[in-house]
């Protein structure tokens, strides 16, 4: 097994008189891909229908002149706004019936059949742009799927999809009185259309039914990424793998069943700065093991792809406060950072309150 030594890149963050010089650091840093477009939409399609790629033609093309291949992200994570107001039904709905505006990124409702009509229009014109390109490698699906605005979409379509998973499970209403055992307080169903999604009740839900719904909005999750990885296999050259970049340990979609859609590609098991955030925050697990374990994914990566661990700079660990830490010329690990709770450093257990300072060097 090998890996590509790779980082992500914006260049539409960037004036394009600066790519050059971007491209030119990341060689010197021996950077051998770079995973691009998954926020890009509106710079893509500023309006419906109306494509603009030739940016993106030009930041592979600089990128492929210091040697390094490029991964397409498909930009379904962040829809624009054009989209929004011209469709707000696609925005996607809390479990008070509230609808989550336009904004941050996720603001979708992947169960929404007009949402995916543009969904499918965009990647389309990705893939026949760019399927064939000799320096793009691969593809990456949506971002962070299950990642998305802090609640499962309860909007009517959601509850419509529901519904109708609900009836390929259990087949008749009775079969779903007698598993959900809603004799309890007086909740059996005449038919499937009175079944809606769990949203905010007086006082609790049903477990089973909470448990079905997560079942369900798992399995659509994972259906929004195949109708993505279809599109792309019928127009993309074999060569070009499709992944995702899962999110840590999320727990709003089986990555089980995101994997199984990837054949032998094989997934983005996550980014860095997921394993180093997901770490971050534990309270009762062994804090200094997991960060060894990092470093040592950190150090056989590199080896991996440059042959050494000695290298001449330093490999920044991102944390989402703000804090950080870094990889030494040495392959040692420092760590700086607010610690929440309590973790385990040299068999004792630390408690740190939010505002305190710790430093760590494993």
């Amino acid at each position: 097994m090998s890996f590509y030594f790779g980082v992500d890149y914006y260049p539409e963050h960037w004036p394009q008189e600066r790519w050059e010089t971007d491209a030119a650091l990341m060689e010197q840093l021996g950077i051998q891909v770079v995973r691009m477009g998954e926020f890009s939409w509106t710079k893509m399609e500023p309006k419906e229908g109306e494509f603009h790629f030739e940016w993106l033609d030009q930041a592979i093309n600089t990128l492929a002149a210091h040697g390094i291949q490029t991964v397409l992200g498909t930009p379904t994570a962040a829809p624009p706004a054009w989209m929004v107001r011209q469709d707000p039904d696609i925005l996607p709905m809390d479990s008070h019936g509230l609808r989550r505006e336009f904004g941050g990124r996720h603001h979708d409702c992947q169960s929404n059949h007009h949402y995916r009509q543009h969904v499918r229009r965009l990647v389309t014109a990705m893939a026949a742009r760019f399927g064939h390109h000799p320096h793009v490698v691969g593809w990456q699906v949506d971002n962070e799927l299950g990642n998305s605005h802090g609640d499962f979409c309860y909007c009517p379509h959601c509850e419509a999809a529901f519904r109708r998973w609900l009836q390929q499970k259990y087949g008749s209403i009775q079969e779903l009185n007698r598993a959900w055992g809603t004799a309890f307080w007086s909740q059996e169903y005449s038919d499937f259309h009175q079944i809606i999604a769990p949203k905010v009740t007086p006082n609790g839900h049903n477990p089973s039914q909470m448990l079905d719904w997560k079942r369900f909005c798992s399995d659509l999750v994972a259906d929004f990424m195949r109708f993505q990885v279809h599109i792309l296999r019928q127009y993309c050259d074999p060569r070009q793998f499709i992944t995702h970049n899962c999110m840590g340990f999320a727990d709003k979609v089986s990555y089980f069943e995101l994997g199984k859609d990837f054949r032998n590609e094989g997934m983005d098991p996550s980014h860095l700065q997921e394993f180093t955030q997901v770490e971050w925050y534990a309270s009762y697990w062994n804090f200094e093991d997991n960060l060894k374990f990092f470093k040592d994914f950190v150090v056989k990566m590199l080896k991996s792809c440059l042959g050494t661990t000695k290298i001449n700079y330093q490999g920044k660990v991102w944390h989402r406060t703000g804090d950080a830490g870094y990889l030494d010329n040495e392959g040692r690990l420092f760590l700086m950072g607010r610690v929440k709770n309590r973790f385990i450093h040299n068999g004792k257990e630390i408690y740190v309150d939010n505002g305190e300072y710790h430093n760590l060097v494993i």
